[in-house]
């Protein structure tokens, strides 16, 4: 009869024990959900700057898209605007504005600016793909360590009954 009993109380230690490394898994998979929802927007928005495709689709619609998600998302139109509105009243104020020089200056301006905005867009997607790819290693790792240390106890128990100890 001891034998019985031993054994559901060595049963009820494994649950619980194994319970407790698993309390942080379900906390960190919350918190990190959101950096891992945001791998695939942010490599679907890098490649479709890149012109490499969208979901099978002609990497020419991809780019577009692409391209549209940074006017729309990266500051880069209301700064553009602005400085082509100041080079603009600029060459007025000189009587300039139908001028060479002004159009040369107007495109040189948005080239770098766009250089310069694309280059941050990119590195901030980047960035946030590899937050996401992060998160995910620290969630699996979560998920390992709490199996693997449910599994050790659990093997360490049983050990350790086996030979009586």
């Amino acid at each position: 009869m001891s034998f019985g009993s031993n054994k559901s109380k060595q049963e009820s230690k494994q649950e619980s024990i194994q319970e407790s490394f698993n309390q942080s898994y379900p906390e960190l998979k919350e918190r990190l959900s959101p950096l891992l929802g945001a791998i695939s927007p942010s490599t679907q928005s890098l490649l479709g700057l890149l012109g490499l495709g969208d979901e099978g689709g002609p990497s020419s619609v991809a780019q577009s898209k692409g391209f549209r998600n940074f006017l729309d998302n990266s500051g880069y139109a209301v700064a553009r605007d602005e400085g082509l509105r100041g080079i603009t009243n600029n060459a007025a104020l000189g009587g300039l504005l139908a001028s060479g020089s002004t159009l040369k200056g107007a495109t040189k301006f948005a080239n770098d600016l766009t250089t310069q905005y694309l280059g941050d867009y990119m590195k901030q997607l980047s960035g946030l793909n590899q937050q996401g790819l992060s998160a995910s290693q620290i969630l699996g790792s979560a998920g390992q360590v709490s199996r693997g240390a449910s599994q050790g106890t659990s093997s360490g128990s049983s050990k350790g009954f086996q030979f009586g100890i």
